[in-house]
């Protein structure tokens, strides 16, 4: 018997596991025919189907789930701007428990979505569960937890960019060479947002997430993984779709307005620098062992005089890889007086936007870094999303949003 019995119209969580095929084990149900070499119509007690990739289909557990939460797209604002892992978690009850539900398997394909917009993608991680007793009735409740694309670029390695013979590059080309090893879904950037710029060749290990904020962080671009578990990156020369919230207090015609429940707003002091040290990563001929490379490493300190008369000193460090020689000569200040010139003085500043999805599903379509317009009490501020959490209760049908925001640069 399903738990909810009538969930949020249009809303699903799916797993993609296989579900038929003649295979060894138990069936597609968990049921055990006892025989240790009999040919159940199913998947193996270890989830292996013995067919191809069409005996698998999407599963919607949505009516066992009580409870869905998700953090997902978000990125650190400020001056170092690093992607974070996107988590999904979906409590089940009566359902789920990997003891004897095949689908639920490390490595499976979860994805969320309303109607045919999807909310997330990603990878089940693990599903932790509990029996809870009620007289003499025992209730099992099984957490899934399911991450985006950005744990699995954490934990693949990538030594050095570039060399001796090839000592600069352009952000594009970086990206290209980082995610050449990564099989996953990507939307590479294309052009030239930052001619001023060039990235010079490392021979610094690190992850690929990690070489991808390196790389982010030394023109001034981010990225992140989308709703579609794809990963894109925001440069200079692109921009999203318009979304606006208001009080009502617009004194303009807006198209569609969403009417938010909540602000926070606060002065946003972890983003106030006046003090700016920039350590750069390059690399060097090894005079021990000419012609090969080795790493230099150089840090350069800046800082804005007046702002910390005015403020105090607060002192930030960013992590680049610029060329800055040749025609390039001079890229690190500049970079610096970027930085120094957006965030030398603290100022208040919208932080998060509460709202309530029943309210107008069209919210569904925002996606990490995509501007928004904020009215309150008429004044209009723009802002741009860094990252979009759900909580929804789908025995009480409560569906609630956070945007988190920065202002728009």
């Amino acid at each position: 018997m399903p738990t909810v019995e009538r969930p949020i119209e249009g809303l699903h969580v799916e797993i993609f596991a296989p579900i038929g095929g003649f295979i060894f084990g138990v069936s597609k149900f968990g049921d055990s025919f006892g025989i240790s070499n009999a040919f159940v119509f199913g998947v193996s007690k270890f989830g292996d189907p013995f067919g191809d990739s069409e005996s698998r289909q999407w599963v919607d557990y949505i009516s066992d789930a009580t409870n869905i939460s998700y953090d997902r797209g978000s990125i650190s604002d400020g001056a170092s701007s690093n992607a974070q892992v996107g988590l999904l978690n979906v409590t089940l009850k009566n359902a789920g428990n990997p003891l004897d539900d095949y689908k639920i398997r490390a490595g499976r394909k979860v994805r969320v979505r309303y109607n045919d917009e999807h909310l997330f993608n990603g990878t089940l991680v693990k599903s932790a569960g509990r029996f809870v007793r009620k007289r003499n009735n025992y209730t099992k409740f099984f957490s899934v937890q399911v991450a985006d694309a950005v744990k699995k670029l954490a934990g693949l390695k990538a030594y050095g960019m570039g060399g001796l013979s090839e000592l600069y590059e352009s952000f594009e080309d970086r990206i290209e060479r980082i995610l050449d090893t990564y099989d996953g879904p990507v939307l590479l950037p294309t052009g030239d947002a930052y001619p001023e710029y060039r990235l010079c060749a490392t021979v610094y290990e690190g992850s690929l997430a990690a070489q991808l904020d390196l790389a982010c962080n030394s023109v001034g671009a981010s990225w992140y993984v989308d709703k579609l578990g794809q990963v894109r990156f925001v440069t200079a020369l692109t921009d999203y779709v318009t979304a606006t919230f208001t009080d009502g207090s617009q004194t303009e015609i807006v198209d569609q307005p969403f009417a938010y429940w909540n602000l926070q707003i606060e002065y946003d002091n972890k983003n106030h620098i006046n003090y700016l040290e920039i350590a750069n990563k390059d690399i060097q001929d090894d005079p021990s062992n000419p012609g090969n490379a080795i790493a230099l490493e150089t840090s350069t300190l800046f800082s804005d005089g007046a702002s910390i008369k005015a403020n105090g000193t607060l002192k930030e460090t960013l992590t680049t890889t610029l060329y800055d020689e040749g025609a390039y000569d001079g890229s690190i200040i500049n970079r610096a007086s970027e930085i120094l010139n957006l965030f030398k003085d603290p100022q208040p500043a919208i932080q998060k936007i509460y709202f309530n999805m029943q309210e107008n599903f069209l919210v569904t379509q925002l996606e990490t870094l995509h501007r928004v317009d904020v009215w309150l009490e008429g004044v209009k501020y723009n802002l741009r999303v860094t990252g979009i959490s759900a909580t929804i209760n789908a025995q009480n049908k409560e569906w609630l949003i956070e945007l988190d925001v920065i202002k728009e640069m």
